[in-house]
């Protein structure tokens, strides 16, 4: 810890790895990285928060910039990834009973640099990081040896950007909200909004005691922007970890 509301830490990984079972269809990407490789990072990531509870956030906000380097102290692969990541929650209503209608608001963006990266460790949206769209399937598409798009394959990007979101209301007691919600993002190879995503939807929120203060989030969205090849998905189930 530093102080009251900032916390910094190191990490180091070391791994060695190989992709198994790839087809003679797969991207040329993905066969690119098939390995095995031996992989050896260190990062520093430091946070800021101000959030005032863990469990049902009400005001507050929490900054993170995460730094990491691929190949300072050996392995196959040399890059660099950065990213930021910040949410903030404002309190709009407090009802006679104390519960909280809250508006959360989320930005995200992160840069590949310095060398290449695998395609497992790039970046990729979907899922709970963009709801509407299937899990890690925002990114673009990889070719076969012919050049042309494999379109059921993401093989991630250099360059990530999400902005979203979310009102939620209580609805019965200390068991259900209400939420309403818009994400939106991209994922490229290189900086901009090409090939921008957005998505709206609604969902609830259970709490149950028994399995600890994180809800259960069940969520229907609706893509309103999206691109040629994207594989969307309308239900989405998770625990609605806030960070």
């Amino acid at each position: 810890r530093l102080g009251d509301v900032w916390y910094g830490s190191l990490r180091f990984d070391a791994a060695s790895v190989e992709l198994t079972g790839l087809s003679a269809v797969e991207p040329v990407e993905v066969q690119n990285d098939a390995g095995p490789e031996t992989l050896i990072s260190t990062g520093l990531i430091l946070t800021r928060t101000t959030i005032d509870r863990m469990s049902r956030p009400t005001r507050g906000s929490r900054m993170q910039w995460d730094i990491a380097n691929w190949g300072l102290l050996g392995g196959d692969r040399n890059f660099n990834r950065v990213s930021a990541d910040y949410t903030t929650y404002l309190a709009l209503d407090r009802d006679f009973l104390g519960r909280v209608t809250t508006l959360r608001l989320d930005g995200q963006v992160g840069q590949i640099f310095g060398g290449e990266a695998p395609t497992y460790d790039e970046f990729y949206l979907g899922g709970r990081s963009l709801r509407g769209f299937q899990f890690r399937t925002v990114s673009p598409r990889g070719v076969d040896a012919s050049g042309d798009i494999v379109p059921g394959v993401p093989v991630g990007g250099r360059f990530m950007v999400f902005l979203g979101a979310q009102y939620q209301r209580p609805l019965i007691g200390e068991f259900l909200d209400g939420v309403i919600f818009v994400d939106s993002g991209t994922v490229n190879d290189d900086p901009g909004f090409d090939q921008y995503r957005l998505s709206v939807g609604f969902g609830i929120r259970v709490y149950i005691p028994q399995l600890g203060p994180t809800p259960l989030a069940f969520d229907f969205a609706f893509p309103i922007l999206k691109q040629e090849y994207d594989q969307t998905q309308l239900f989405s189930f998770s625990a609605d970890l806030p960070f």
